[in-house]
């Protein structure tokens, strides 16, 4: 990490210097690529074990990712922040379970397989959150020691150009989106425990519900409840295939923007802590 104790000192890699491993632009390049082409996949009807290779191919990069920027020793904090942005992107940008057709998620092998999906993502996403928990955690406790870095440790963009040793409302909402984020990981499991007592995964009138996230599971039944008391003449069973298209559409959307917003956040990082000059020499 960017930063190491000994004892009661603390000592912070506070000199902002390029780093082609992470910032170099062929790597980024790259990783943007990578991005964009599981977003062109993940609208294909795509077999299951095909979803499963597809993200892992996201997935290891981006532990990779994870884990040189927290054993690193030199690496600073712009370029942590850097290493963070794009396992973020890759969690965004991975083929989810509503990418599968929904006459598959109906039938009667489709739950050991995304089962396993379900579990290769919750393996990574833990990584992830609480990777970022832990970077946003620190810069929040170094804004509160300013004699660490007395000249600052880096710039970062966030819909506008900011000084990461300075207090926003910026870098406090995302410090408190990473610990949302945990709690809704942490959802998923409680959630996840749930649906298991719930359900019967031998009645097939339920298998496309075992197959939904648990979490968009509980959202979608307090709907569903909330509609039947209209008359609504829906099943349950055709209500829960129209959430998962749903989804499959609000995905895409999802995904494209998250696109856009890493590619100009992680570029204009790039230009404000002045990593394109050196970086080129």
């Amino acid at each position: 990490m960017f930063y190491s104790r000994s004892g009661p000192l603390l000592h912070v890699n506070c000199a902002v210097s390029p780093n082609a491993d992470v910032s170099g632009i062929g790597v980024r390049v790259a990783l943007y690529l990578q991005a964009l082409i599981m977003i062109t996949l993940s609208q294909f009807n795509n077999k299951p074990h095909e979803i499963v290779l597809s993200n892992l191919s996201l997935q290891i990069p981006a532990l990779a990712l994870i884990s040189s920027a927290y054993f690193d020793t030199a690496i600073d904090v712009p370029h942590t922040l850097i290493a963070s942005q794009f396992p973020t992107l890759f969690s965004a940008c991975r083929i989810s379970i509503y990418d599968l057709p929904v006459n598959y998620l109906t039938s009667r092998s489709s739950v050991r397989i995304t089962s396993r999906i379900a579990v290769v993502d919750i393996v990574f996403r833990w990584f992830l959150v609480l990777f970022n928990y832990t970077v946003w955690s620190s810069i929040v406790q170094l804004q509160k020691n300013p004699d660490a870095c007395p000249d600052g440790f880096g710039q970062w963009f966030f819909f506008s150009p900011m000084d990461l040793n300075v207090t926003s409302s910026a870098i406090t909402f995302v410090y408190v989106y990473t610990i949302m984020d945990i709690v809704w990981e942490s959802m998923r499991l409680v959630m996840g425990f749930f649906k298991g007592w719930k359900l019967d995964s031998t009645v097939a009138e339920e298998r496309l519900q075992w197959n939904i996230d648990s979490r968009q599971w509980i959202i979608a039944n307090v709907v569903y409840s909330c509609l039947s008391k209209d008359s609504s003449s829906v099943s349950r069973h055709q209500f829960m295939e129209k959430v998962c298209k749903f989804l499959r559409h609000l995905s895409l959307v999802q995904q494209i923007c998250f696109l856009i917003f890493f590619i100009v956040a992680i570029e204009k990082t790039v230009t404000l802590n002045n990593f394109v000059p050196s970086e080129n020499t």
